[in-house]
């Protein structure tokens, strides 16, 4: 089985093949979907992210040294503040808005509530990041 992306409670799928956030309602009266998709920094940031749910703490560091490498910029854990709530925003209206899923921990890093996080799985070599 294949990693196809990631649950996040209540209603997101976060798809890895085609890097977007899609809403699905439970409820087949009311099934919508909702897409975003999403650009090279914010999908690895994302990633990165609940890949590492599991953590207290994902450090400001790790995020930049796994999602920019060792010539990041410098201004970019200035900026990493900013890309976070940019995903905050683009989480909200997929459905994950009205919930705390990242938090700022202090001034070393964030940390994401791992048990809004599900890993989603498929037996399809197509759907594989």
């Amino acid at each position: 089985m294949k990693l196809y992306g990631y649950f996040i409670l209540p209603y997101t799928q976060f798809e890895l093949s085609h890097r977007q956030l899609v809403n699905i309602e439970r409820s087949m009266a009311t099934r919508r979907t909702v897409r975003t998709v999403m650009a090279d920094v914010y999908f690895r940031v994302l990633l990165y992210m609940v890949q590492n749910a599991d953590k207290d703490i994902i450090r400001d560091d790790e995020i930049v040294a796994t999602v920019w490498g060792p010539n990041a910029p410098e201004k970019i854990f200035r900026e990493l503040n900013s890309i976070i709530d940019d995903l905050r925003i683009m989480l909200a209206p997929i459905g994950a808005g009205n919930y705390p899923l990242i938090t700022r921990v202090g001034n070393e890093g964030y940390k994401i509530k791992s048990d809004m996080i599900e890993p989603l799985y498929s037996q399809s070599p197509a759907c594989a990041a």
